[in-house]
């Protein structure tokens, strides 16, 4: 392996040697393969690992398209007992029963945490509350004719 152009230092050298980096964020030493690629950094990699990158674009994600925190996300969830405000299905690990952040699609003004199936409903019927109300006398309708 031979070393980029740029001069780095003793430490990131011998690591890189060893096919290993430094995370800039969590400080942790790994194998060159948890980095992306990045062409203009010394060694040709990102400065950030795979995991702590996936953790600040979600971070991101959340301040710049809901306008909250990490924090107030994982405070709603307790406050709601980590249940949907809509269903009461406990949050799970499965993609349909993990907390989605709600918000209003007109506003993106954060609304609560749902999980995936009710996240889903609301979208297939585009957050129409007459729809959703027409809904639930059908299903009403339904269940008394049975």
């Amino acid at each position: 392996m031979s070393w980029p152009t740029r001069t780095p230092s003793s430490e990131n050298k011998q690591l890189f040697l060893e096919g290993k980096k430094r995370c800039s964020i969590c400080k942790e030493i790994k194998l060159l393969e948890h980095f992306g690629n990045r062409k203009l950094s010394p060694d040709g990699k990102q400065y950030v690992c795979g995991s702590c990158n996936n953790k600040a674009s979600y971070n991101h994600l959340l301040n710049w398209k809901h306008g909250i925190s990490r924090e107030i996300l994982d405070t709603k969830i307790k406050e709601q007992d980590n249940r949907c405000l809509i269903c009461n299905s406990l949050f799970g690990f499965l993609k349909d029963d993990k907390p989605h952040v709600d918000h209003d699609h007109k506003n993106n003004k954060f609304r609560g945490i749902i999980c995936g199936r009710c996240n889903k409903a609301l979208g297939n019927i585009k957050d129409n509350a007459e729809t959703a109300y027409q809904m639930a006398i059908y299903l009403g309708w339904t269940n008394e004719s049975r």
